[in-house]
């Protein structure tokens, strides 16, 4: 039986946890999808017997029936022809996406960390709704392109906090940022009629946070680390002075663990990083889940056993040899 490792070449993340899986005895395939169609090639068979096939790339064949985990992680753009006309190019992706996910998912009995198309459904304000319907608290949000309404939200709230309902990155042709959480009053929105009305925007109440939480689950385990903020930039938005952060291992109270694991079993999830902040009375409000969320960081600062526990969960039920 083997495992299917879906990502990116660069995610260097995944690749302690492939190299453990290999020392296991695990047979290990890790596949790019930017491979595909000019490189790999597939061919899936659907018929009385099920689905059977072959997917090859770079001199290693894969039989589609051996396949019994995979770990959807960070996949590429499907890479085709660059010199066909725009329109062609989202034909030939399109076609890639439906053929070649569509195949991976008719594969009947595998286990999928995580499932696409549940990750599909974690959109930001349906996350919110389901966490605060599994006991988490979460913080009043208001979505709009209204700046008058986001005006008024600001003025309830005295402060609120915009943050990017998708993508963590702008791309304008040129360059490649991040999009980090910005702190507002009531007078940001003065001005803000025109830009404000290009998109969606998401405000909560801002929280004066001691710390971010980083919450790891993979499959029943849980690690908590503890980020304290030490400028005024991390204390905004951890992400934009990781040098400025303290870290710590912290325990996860029973009602919080209890709203997380019902939060994973909702959307059907066997790996998640989740993020909380706790304010001076050390209350935990839920801010988002990532079901590929980075751990490397948070290992390498902690000793967090999150590789390892990856590595337990992917062999689960394979035939690895016993570490």
């Amino acid at each position: 039986m083997s495992i299917l490792v879906i990502t990116r070449d660069t995610d260097t993340a995944t690749d302690a946890v492939v190299h453990r899986l290999v020392e296991r005895g695990c047979e290990v395939y890790r596949f790019d999808t930017r491979d595909f169609p000019r490189q790999a090639r597939l061919t899936a068979r659907l018929d009385d017997n099920g689905v059977t096939g072959t997917l090859r790339l770079r001199g290693r064949i894969i039989g589609l029936d051996s396949v019994r985990t995979v770990w959807y992680r960070n996949p590429s753009v499907f890479d085709v022809d660059a010199g066909a006309p725009y329109q062609v190019r989202q034909h030939l992706r399109l076609e890639a996406k439906f053929g070649f996910g569509g195949a991976l998912l008719a594969l009947p009995g595998v286990r999928w960390v995580n499932h696409p198309g549940r990750s599909a459904d974690m959109m930001k304000p349906v996350q919110l709704s389901v966490a605060r319907d599994c006991g988490l608290l979460t913080l009043p949000t208001v979505i709009t392109n209204d700046a008058e309404a986001a005006r008024e939200f600001a003025s309830e709230c005295s402060q609120v906090a915009m943050k990017h309902l998708g993508a963590a990155f702008v791309n304008d042709g040129h360059s490649r940022r991040m999009v980090y959480t910005q702190r507002l009053s009531v007078n940001d929105f003065d001005r803000a009629g025109a830009s404000m009305a290009l998109t969606a925007h998401q405000f909560q109440k801002f929280v004066v946070k001691t710390a971010d939480v980083r919450v790891t689950v993979v499959g029943a385990s849980m690690f908590a680390a503890a980020m304290y903020p030490h400028s005024p930039a991390a204390a905004q938005d951890f992400r934009a002075d990781y040098q400025s952060l303290s870290y710590e291992l912290i325990d996860i109270p029973t009602t919080v663990a209890a709203g997380i694991r019902a939060f994973m079993d909702y959307f059907g999830l066997q790996f998640a990083g989740i993020d909380f902040v706790l304010d001076d009375d050390g209350t935990w409000w839920f801010l988002e889940a990532n079901s590929t969320g980075q751990w490397g960081w948070i290992e390498h600062h902690t000793n967090a056993p999150i590789t390892n526990a990856l590595v337990n969960l992917l062999a689960e039920g394979d035939h690895c040899d016993d570490d």
